[in-house]
C-alpha cells in the first residue's frame, strides 16, 4: 500500500492534518481511483473546513464530504471527477469561492445554488440541470453540455463564454439590469491587463433567431465597452495590450443586418462616410463580421482586415489589422458560421475620411486561405473627451454600390478634442495631436 493509499484508508482522511490549506492531487493521482480507496472511505473522504485550494484530478467519490463546509474554499478543481453532486444546499457561505472547474465531470447531475457566491469569477461544468449564477461571474465554460433548451440569464459582461457543441441549446439571453458590479470595471481604467473576450457558440444549431439577436447585441455592447476603455488609457503603450481582442462565433450563413449595415456577398466592399462636420476631431472605430466554413481547419487562424481610406481632400491611406485565433476556439466548427471580431487596430483617428474600402481574409499559419462567403462592418464614432459612442447609421439607397453592397450614410452625434491613437506596433493612447507612424499609410 502506498503512503497515499494509507492516508485515504484512514477514517478521517485529511481532516486531522493540522493547518492543511492546499491539496493538489493532479494526474498521477488518477492511479488511486480504485475500489480499495472507495471501500475504505465509503462515499467520500474528509476535508478540513480550513481548506482553501482543492485540486484533485479523477476525484473518485460521488460528492464532497457531507460534513465539509466550503466556507473558506477559494478554488475547486476536480477534473474528470466521478461526483454526482458537490455539497448539499445547507452550505451557502460561499463568499470566498472564486473558481469552480469541473471539466469533464460527466456524472455530475446537481450543483448547489451559486447566486450567493458573490466573488465567483469562473465556472466550468457539464450540467443538464439549470444553473443559478451570480451576476459578477466573468468566465463560464459549458462546452459539450447537453443543455435542456435554455441557459440561465447571463451577465452582460462575461469575458469568456464557451457553449460550443451545446447542440440542444435554443435560448440565450442576457441580464438587462443597468446596474452591474463589473460595469465600472469594463468602462474604467482598472480592467484586467489581458482583455480577450470570447463568446463561443459553434455548432449550436438549435439557437433561435431571438437568441442570435441577443448574442449579436451583447457582442456590440462588449465592443463599445472595450473601445471606450482602450481610448481612456491615454499614455499606455500598446505593446502591453496589442494582442487583446474580441471574438464571437455562432452558426449561420448571414451577416446580421440589424447591426452590420454595410454588407457584401463576398470578401470586400466599398462605402461612403459622412465627413466630420464639427470643428473638433473624433475617433473612428469599426467591428467586422464575416461568414465562412472552417470545417477543415487544422491550424491556428488569422482573420485579416485590409482597409483603404480616402479623405475629403483626396488623400488615400491604407492599413490592415489582424486577429489571431487559436485552433481550440474554432476546431470542429461544422458548416457555415458567423464570426464577429474587434481589436485595438480597429480604432483610428478620423481625418475627415469620406470613403472606405474593406477586404477580409482568413488564412492559417501555413498561408492557406479559407473562403470568406459574406462580410460586413459596423462603424461607430467616439467622443475623445467623454468617450461616448455615436452609432447613428441610416439607410441611404442612393449610396448603394453596384453589385452586392448595401451602403448607409453615417451621421455624427458627438465631437471631441483630439486623442492620439497610433495603430501598429508603436501605437499609443495619448494627448498628442499627430498621427503615429504605425497608422494608416499614405498611398502615393
Amino acid at each position: 500500500m502506498t503512503r497515499f493509499d494509507s492516508l485515504l484508508s484512514r477514517r478521517h482522511g485529511f481532516e486531522n492534518i493540522l493547518n492543511l490549506r492546499y491539496i493538489d492531487l493532479d494526474t498521477e493521482c488518477l492511479l488511486f481511483q480504485n475500489e480499495n480507496v472507495i471501500a475504505h472511505n465509503g462515499d467520500s473522504v474528509s476535508f478540513p473546513d480550513e481548506l482553501r485550494y482543492l485540486c484533485w484530478s479523477g476525484y473518485p467519490f460521488k460528492s464532497l464530504p457531507p460534513n465539509y463546509n466550503p466556507k473558506n474554499l477559494a478554488i475547486l478543481k476536480l477534473h474528470f471527477g466521478c461526483m454526482e453532486q458537490l455539497w448539499n444546499e445547507d452550505h451557502q457561505d460561499l463568499v470566498n469561492l472564486r473558481i469552480i472547474d469541473l471539466f469533464y465531470c460527466i456524472k455530475l447531475r446537481k450543483i448547489p445554488n451559486l447566486s450567493r457566491a458573490i466573488n465567483l469569477k469562473s465556472l466550468c461544468c457539464h450540467l443538464v440541470e439549470p444553473l443559478e449564477l451570480p451576476n459578477n461571474i466573468t468566465e463560464l465554460n459549458l462546452s459539450h453540455t447537453v443543455i435542456k433548451e435554455t441557459l440561465p440569464e447571463l451577465p452582460r459582461y462575461l469575458w469568456f463564454l464557451d457553449a460550443r457543441n451545446c447542440t440542444s441549446l435554443e435560448k440565450v439571453s442576457f441580464t438587462d439590469d443597468s446596474f452591474n458590479p463589473f460595469h465600472s470595471l469594463h468602462d474604467g481604467d482598472g480592467a484586467p491587463r489581458r482583455e480577450i473576450i470570447s463568446m463561443l457558440f459553434s455548432n449550436c444549431r438549435s439557437l433561435n433567431q431571438d437568441s442570435i439577436k441577443n448574442i449579436v447585441a451583447n457582442t456590440m455592447l462588449q465592443i463599445h465597452s472595450l473601445a471606450q476603455r482602450w481610448v481612456r488609457r491615454k499614455g499606455i503603450s500598446l505593446g502591453e495590450y496589442r494582442w487583446d481582442f474580441l471574438f464571437c462565433c455562432f452558426p449561420g450563413n448571414e451577416v446580421p443586418e440589424i447591426v452590420f449595415y454595410y454588407r457584401s456577398m463576398d470578401y470586400s466592399f466599398d462605402l461612403k462616410i459622412t465627413p466630420n462636420g464639427f470643428s473638433g476631431s473624433r475617433l473612428l472605430a469599426f467591428a467586422v463580421c464575416l461568414v465562412a466554413d472552417l470545417t477543415l481547419t487544422k491550424r491556428n487562424l488569422e482573420f485579416i482586415c485590409k482597409y483603404r481610406l480616402t479623405t475629403t481632400s483626396g488623400e488615400k491611406f491604407a492599413s490592415k489589422c489582424c486577429v489571431s485565433v487559436t485552433l481550440a476556439k474554432i476546431c470542429n466548427c461544422k458548416g457555415d458560421h458567423v464570426f464577429i471580431l474587434f481589436n485595438q487596430d480597429m480604432i483610428i483617428i478620423d481625418n475627415d475620411y469620406e470613403e472606405a474600402s474593406f477586404e477580409l481574409y482568413i488564412r492559417n499559419l501555413a498561408g492557406d486561405e479559407f473562403k470568406v462567403e459574406k462580410c460586413g462592418v459596423n462603424i461607430f464614432y467616439m467622443d475623445a473627451e467623454g468617450y461616448t459612442i455615436s452609432d447613428v447609421m441610416r439607410w441611404d439607397k442612393s449610396n448603394q454600390n453596384s453589385d452586392s453592397q448595401e451602403v448607409a450614410n453615417i451621421e455624427v452625434a458627438h465631437d471631441g478634442s483630439a486623442t492620439e491613437i497610433r495603430p501598429g506596433d508603436e501605437r499609443r493612447f495619448g494627448n498628442g495631436g499627430e498621427e503615429g507612424d504605425g497608422g494608416p499609410k499614405t498611398l502615393k
